[in-house]
């Protein structure tokens, strides 16, 4: 039968539980458990071993329902750690021998402040205590009161006067003392807890009042209830030395409750509130930025900042922030917020960054993501130990996370195993990743402030490299393309920053610079690809940083004022989209930085893609850009890759096109013209590679096959045999004919006459096929198709 504890006690002492107890000799194990606010409930079995102790309360093997092992050994005491003032702790003791327990010796304790005495039997007690809302006059009390009913709050950092009135019996001298308990650890033995109030003594008009004290609230104050703790104590000659738990003879205790408050809170929102705190926030004021672009332009201090998403936080050159729980940088997943430093920061910084869902096996969703580190100095082992949410499984037999950089010599993406846990996230480097809970990853480390070089190669079995922005800041796309490094090292066909955009079968946005402005960002922590032409340095500078508000490439969103459309392709389960653009800059040829091949100049599986409609160099096309005088005349070859024997769907996925503009999609095979303003196209292909030469994409003013005014009774039609052109019609004003090949080339130009009703063209230079006569004047415009046989 196990033996029985013949003596226990407990006390508490610093933030600590001392628990003793004495025993007997019949015995092989001792378990000690612990819990908050009710007794323990526990029963335990077996030999212990199952059984892990921890003396931090909460820490230890959970052997019932929050009932925590903090002892189990041989011994005769334990002390327990994280416990707090005001609460109840139960204990149990149990003795083992063999496969037997003792029921278990219950044991309790509330952690609370030392308990003390006093006395006034000779009336030298407290007769006020006025400390901001407590202004407490009493008699002659008796000894020790607890007025911890009356209570007063003050913020962290703040101050308030105290005073102490005593009552001195005549002409004896007293001495009092304060202690406020501002770490909250249920007793007041930390420096700056204690308060020499001085001595009072009698004069004619009374007791007098020890000076007004002037008491300031620590910036690391602990937040929430605390104890003020007022003592006197008469002294013939020697100043009294007593503590805070010595009571006092001859004089008078007095307990008050404090509530610490947080500091001031300085807010952001496209302006201060309540105030600026530059130069004027201390370590007990925190920092919030809302919205807009706080700046930091004088030596400033602050207990913690925090900018929401697409807000942003700037730190002058020559400015130091010192801040004393941390800088945290949030981001959702289409906000981001920003930090630009050229001053500096004293303090721990954090970014939580939004990293889309990990894409589950098969699927064509919205889901990995493409990022970089917009903090540095952590390892993959750093950033793995803080982030439970990045997809981890087995690959190849072997633990991995998916998570790791490109790989352009054999065209593959890395997966880090935990081998990888001492490598350095680099800056400027891109990584493939996908979470587990569409949530954000913590990066913790320093602020890049200088140039940024990245190695990227060519001549492996890919020119692609995947680089990132290396600053916790928005980073301007033109400033990307324009650095004349970077102008060197693309591949001229590909000119752009390729963004993934969250779609498995769709893929990429492309910022290049058609489709860009100064507005054009990249986000914080946003990895991308380029196509690089040479090996060699791409380079990031500090004067490409900027602020914005702006989400990365997921939603593949396109906000600028620009002149566009996107071409889509779509079927039951795939969609995959092309695009065109209109700008002064570009012709019908190869515009370098303004046209883009596909990805990898490959078409994917399920793809849509054009070709240059002059000077074709075989390269397909992601994005294609055109002069602005093209809008209303030009036709573009399209090629496709889709599924055979199902429905696929042509359609305008998104146009700015000025309202005169109509885009029609001509398919040469069906002999079809069909007006994409007004329809979608769709067709069944028995090939899963269309080729270009079937499908083209004609932007006109005006409607094809229907005329307007004095047009609309003109025909046309071929002699095939004498190879002649007739357009038959009364003009009314002078025109133009002009034949176009399906491939949108001008082969023959001629005038037309008015008032002439039957005129004729020789076309015999030219070769069989299909044409587009399109006839206009300053009045009228009429598009027809003609066969030449």
């Amino acid at each position: 039968i196990p033996d029985t504890i013949t003596n226990e006690s407990t006390n508490y002492n610093d933030e600590v539980i001392n628990l003793n107890w004495a025993l007997g000799t019949c015995y092989d194990d001792i378990l000690v458990v612990a819990k908050e606010g009710s007794a323990v409930t526990a029963a335990p079995t077996g030999d212990g071993t199952a059984y892990a102790a921890n003396t931090t309360f909460g820490s230890g093997t959970e052997i019932a329902t929050d009932e925590f092992v903090i002892f189990n050994g041989l011994g005769t005491s334990v002390n327990m750690s994280n416990v707090s003032v005001g609460s109840t702790y139960h204990f149990a003791i149990y003795t083992r021998k063999g496969s037997n327990w003792s029921t278990g010796i219950p044991i309790s304790i509330t952690v609370d402040y030392c308990t003390v005495t006093g006395d006034t039997t000779f009336a030298t007690s407290i007769t006020l205590v006025d400390f901001g809302n407590i202004n407490n006059t009493t008699g002659q009390g008796a000894g020790y009161d607890d007025f911890t009913a009356q209570s007063t709050s003050i913020a962290r950092g703040a101050s308030e006067d105290l005073t102490v009135n005593l009552n001195t019996d005549g002409d004896f001298r007293v001495y009092s003392y304060a202690w406020i308990d501002w770490n909250g650890d249920g007793d007041f033995d930390d420096a700056g807890e204690t308060y020499d109030l001085g001595e009072s003594e009698n004069t004619p008009d009374g007791p007098t009042s020890n000076s007004a004290l002037t008491i300031t609230a620590p910036v690391d104050a602990a937040l929430g209830d605390t104890r003020l703790r007022v003592l006197c104590q008469w002294f013939p000659t020697v100043i009294p030395t007593n503590g805070p738990c010595d009571g006092s003879t001859d004089g008078e205790i007095e307990d008050y409750t404090i509530t610490i408050l947080p500091g001031i809170t300085y807010t952001y929102d496209d302006g201060w509130s309540p105030s600026d705190p530059n130069g004027v926030a201390t370590f007990a004021n925190p920092i919030e930025v809302i919205r807009g672009n706080a700046v930091i332009s004088a030596p400033t201090q602050s207990e913690s900042i925090v900018v929401d998403p697409a807000a942003s936080l700037t730190v002058n050159s020559g400015v130091t922030l010192d801040i004393a729980n941390g800088l945290t940088l949030q981001s959702t997943s289409i906000a981001f917020s920003s930090l630009i430093l050229d001053g500096t920061i004293n303090g721990t910084i954090t970014y939580e960054r939004h990293v889309n869902s990990a894409s589950m096996s098969g699927t064509s969703t919205g889901n990995n993501d493409l990022i970089s580190a917009p903090l540095q100095g952590q390892t993959f082992g750093d950033l793995s130990s803080a982030n439970s949410n990045i997809l981890s499984g087995t690959i190849g037999g072997s633990p991995a996370f998916l998570f790791g950089p490109f790989e352009p010599a054999s065209d593959t993406y890395i997966n880090y195993t935990p081998s990888n846990n001492s490598d350095a996230l680099a800056t400027g480097i891109g990584y493939r990743t996908g979470s587990t809970d569409n949530g954000t990853y913590t990066f913790t480390g320093t602020v890049e402030t200088g140039n940024v070089e990245v190695s990227v190669t060519s001549g492996g079995a890919t020119n692609w490299n995947l680089i990132g922005n290396p600053y916790p800041s928005y980073i301007q796309v033109q400033a990307v393309l324009n650095e004349s490094t970077n102008r060197s090292r693309f591949d001229e066909n590909a000119v752009g920053i390729y963004g993934y955009d969250g779609s498995a079968t769709d893929g990429w946005t492309i910022y290049n610079l058609a489709t860009t402005n100064g507005s054009t960002l990249i986000a914080p922590g946003q990895g991308f690809f380029i196509d690089a032409e040479t090996s060699g340095i791409f380079r990031f500078t500090p004067g490409m940083r900027t602020t914005g508000t702006s989400d990365d490439f997921i939603l593949g969103r396109n906000s600028q004022p620009l002149t566009y459309l996107k071409l889509q392709l779509n079927d039951n389960s795939n969609n995959y989209h092309t695009d065109f653009y209109f700008n002064e800059q570009s012709s019908t040829g190869l515009d370098i930085g303004y046209d883009a091949s596909v990805w990898n100049s490959t078409p994917a599986n399920f793809s849509i893609h054009s070709y240059l409609v002059d000077d074709d160099n075989g390269r397909a096309m992601a994005l294609q850009s055109l002069h602005n005088d093209d809008i209303s005349e030009v036709t573009i070859p399209l090629a496709i890759n889709a599924t055979t024997n199902e429905p696929v769907i042509f359609s305008i996925l998104e146009s700015t096109l000025p309202s005169e503009i109509n885009v029609y999609l001509e398919d040469t095979e069906a002999e079809t013209i069909t007006l994409l303003n007004d329809e979608d196209y769709e067709v069944v292909l028995d090939s899963p590679t269309v080729a270009k030469g079937r499908f083209y994409l004609r932007f006109v003013n005006q409607t094809l096959d229907i005329s307007e005014t004095e047009l609309n009774d003109l025909q046309i039609f071929t002699d095939q045999q004498q190879r002649l052109l007739t357009v038959k019609g009364q003009l009314q004003n002078n025109a133009q004919l002009k034949l176009y090949d399906i491939q949108g080339r001008l082969v023959k130009s001629t005038e037309l006459k008015a008032n002439t009703t039957v005129q004729t063209i020789n076309v015999s230079e030219l070769p069989s096929g299909v044409f587009i006569a399109d006839i206009r004047n300053e009045n009228a415009h009429k598009t027809q198709k003609i066969i030449l046989r």
